[in-house]
């Protein structure tokens, strides 16, 4: 007992001038020396002078005291940091001011600034600051409660969520105080060393519907699209698949806010704007003592913001990136055909009086800055509305617009529609104004657009940039193969592929495919895609396709002699066929043309040896050109076609991360620039019978070392 009263008188006396224990309040009677920490009553959070990074620079912060790498949260004097580890304190004011000092407490390198009115002050015994529990340092009047509620509920005189830096944490709001004037923003750091404010930021755009843009300085980076309280922001779909957090968004007169919070308070969980212009959100995992990034923002370069211009549409999963919106064409199709997307797209025929709307499924709705809100008008007066002036561009339902606000029936956008991406899952639906062409050629199809709406490699400069893949009726394609009838059947892959007669007179072949293949609907958008997109007067032609019922199926031309189902699927692995596998497709049949020999052809001298192997041996010693087809002679052009070979050997290196994407292949072949020397390509070995006609796919692949198995990666 005399031990513990004389703990307690030690403790009375150190206290005005040093923390004896840990606590989570500081009060005027404290002062918090560097080596000192204050902590959150639940111990969550803890309050103290630190280092970042590799800076020996002071600054008092706050960051997770359970965590055992150093998670800083919020820094005060992030611009006037102090330079020596033994001489910062910290103390409150008269004011009450919390104040930091370097060395000497004459002149403080930062205040909070609070600021109280005379008459409103009480004792200063009354004032003093707590960490809670959240992470939120406020200062509190314990004499005064909120408006309306006892004392023993104290106000809020001050509170660090009021400012945040770099981290949003659960309960803390990012957005703007219309009453007060807060602007609630997050702001990077410039650097893991240097906590003073950076070049990213955010900001709330209300001139529309609100929106939350990051922004570099003044130069819009991303922009999270459009609340809709039943799925979120429209540019973040992942956010109505969350199951661990509960999103909050507030539009009314007294502010616009974007907050949230974590059903299981004992999961540690964050969103931060690093210094390289990343929003992210982390949990914490205690096994492996990490943070577990599960969100970033710009994710990939479709969230870029108005990556392909206005009106185009930007899909991550097209080689190409960017497509124009139907009834749209490359502004500049030169710049367009050359990857330059940034002009855009512009109509390709005036607004007359047969104007209507296509309806654009699963995407995120434009730019919102130019859209009008009406809160009582329902999508079809709204349509009614938009259709009255040809400077509207197209309409959507807003669903409902934040917590505080109701029903959003309708948005009209005037002038250019911007960044617009598609998703495979989640987004809004949106309706675009086109011209009477184009509508009659949807009408026709019976289908509210064309499936697919894409750009399309031409050697001609002129040709147009985009290919509309027509949809065929289930009734068409049937009559055309006498219901798919057997004598019609060309052969059996990952379906069946019978040849055709359109109405029109047109010989096709008809890929049905089957029902027990396994293949979803992702997997044929893939297919129909990549196919669409290689459209080149060598290569066989795509028709169109048919999407209904329990149907799918491509229609192409016909070519004779051969199986359809052969020429088209010589490189299609375990079923799939992606834009990924296309690039190791392409690079084969690059080098299938510069030989005249195929990839799978019967070699004598060599059973073993196939088309990408004999390339990569006669790189390797020195003598590419020994793979040109003999029948060309000397007559090509010796730079372009090494240059040719090297990309084709690129495109089917053994490890997919290796080989280039579509559109860096393109730059290659098109734009003189250093191309990078190839590794060794996969190896695909054929199993075959003693005749050359009879050869079949084997079950596996392996490399040219007996001490690995290669499994062949598209890319």
């Amino acid at each position: 007992m005399a031990l513990l009263l004389a703990l307690l008188i030690v403790c009375h006396t150190l206290f005005t001038t040093h923390l004896c224990s840990a606590t989570d309040t500081i009060t005027h009677n404290t002062t918090l020396r560097d080596g000192d920490t204050i902590v959150s009553n639940g111990g969550t959070f803890a309050l103290g002078f630190f280092s970042p990074g590799n800076s020996r620079k002071r600054y008092i912060g706050i960051w997770y005291n359970k965590v055992s790498e150093q998670t800083v949260v919020w820094v005060a004097n992030r611009a006037n940091p102090i330079n020596s580890s033994s001489s910062g304190l910290l103390r409150i004011d008269s004011r009450p001011n919390l104040v930091i000092f370097d060395g000497n407490q004459t002149n403080p390198v930062w205040s909070n600034n609070v600021s109280i009115p005379i008459t409103e002050r009480t004792n200063p015994s009354s004032l003093f600051y707590k960490l809670l529990d959240s992470g939120n340092l406020v200062l509190v009047d314990e004499n005064r409660g909120n408006r309306g509620s006892p004392v023993s509920s104290p106000v809020f005189l001050w509170q660090s969520f009021d400012y945040p830096t770099h981290t949003m944490l659960p309960g803390m709001k990012i957005g703007v105080n219309l009453k007060s004037g807060l602007n609630w923003t997050l702001t990077s750091w410039k650097s893991p060393d240097d906590p003073s404010i950076g070049d990213y930021s955010t900001w709330v755009d209300r001139s529309g519907p609100p929106e939350f843009f990051l922004r570099r300085g003044s130069r819009l980076i991303w922009r999270t699209g459009v609340w809709n309280s039943q799925q979120g922001w429209s540019g973040i779909p992942t956010l109505e698949s969350e199951s661990v957090l509960n999103y909050s968004f507030v539009n009314n007169p007294d502010e616009v806010s974007f907050s949230y919070i974590v059903y299981n308070t004992s999961i540690f969980s964050r969103f931060y704007l690093d210094d390289l212009g990343k929003i992210q959100r982390s949990v914490w995992r205690e096994s492996g003592r990490r943070w577990d990034r599960f969100w970033e923002a710009p994710g990939d370069r479709c969230d870029n913001f108005g990556e392909c211009g206005a009106f185009a549409s930007c899909n991550p999963n097209d080689p190409w990136i960017c497509s124009c919106l139907p009834g749209f064409e490359p502004k500049s199709p030169k710049d367009w055909n050359n990857l330059d997307r940034s002009q855009g797209c512009v109509r390709k025929r005036v607004c007359d009086n047969g104007d209507g709307f296509l309806r654009l499924l699963k995407i995120k709705i434009p730019d919102a800055s130019n859209a009008r809100v009406n809160m009582s008008m329902s999508i079809k007066d709204c349509e009614g509305e938009c259709r009255k002036n040809c400077s509207c561009t197209g309409y959507a339902n807003g669903g409902r617009n934040g917590d505080g606000i109701g029903l959003i029936s309708c948005l009209m956008w005037f002038g250019d529609l911007v960044d617009i991406r598609e998703y495979m899952d989640g987004g809004q639906e949106f309706f675009l104004r086109v011209d009477a062409v184009e509508l009659g050629y949807v009408q026709t199809k019976r289908h509210p657009k064309p499936l697919f709406n894409l750009p399309v490699s031409d050697t001609n400069e002129e040709a147009s940039a985009n290919f509309e893949l027509p949809s065929l009726e289930l009734d068409t394609v049937m009559v055309a193969t006498e219901n798919f009838s057997p004598a019609n059947k060309l052969g059996t892959g990952f379906g069946s592929v019978y040849k055709g007669k359109l109405p029109d007179g047109r010989e096709v072949a008809v890929k049905r495919l089957s029902k027990n293949s396994g293949q979803g609907m992702t997997e044929f958008k893939n297919e129909v895609t990549v196919i669409a997109k290689l459209q080149h007067r060598n290569l066989v032609q795509i028709v169109g396709c048919c999407v209904e019922k329990e149907e799918k199926i491509l229609i192409y031309e016909y070519m004779p002699n051969k199986s359809l189902d052969f020429l088209l699927f010589e490189y299609a692995l375990d079923g799939l066929f992606s834009i990924k596998s296309d690039v190791f497709s392409f690079g084969v049949l690059l080098l299938e043309i510069i030989s005249g020999k195929k990839n799978s052809g019967y070699y004598r001298e060599d059973p073993s040896m196939n088309l990408i192997k004999q390339a990569w041996e006669l790189w390797r010693e020195g003598r590419a050109l020994e793979l040109v087809d003999p029948s060309m002679g000397s007559s090509y052009p010796i730079k372009e076609v090494m240059k040719f070979i090297q990309v084709g050997i690129l495109c089917v290196q053994e490890n997919a991360k290796d080989r280039p994407t579509m559109s860096t292949v393109i730059l290659m072949l098109e734009c003189e620039m250093t191309i990078p020397n190839p590794k060794q390509p996969a190896f695909v070995f054929i199993s075959r019978t003693n005749s050359p006609r009879t050869s079949t796919a084997g079950t596996g692949s392996h490399s040219v070392s007996e001490m690995s198995t290669t499994i062949i990666e598209g890319r």
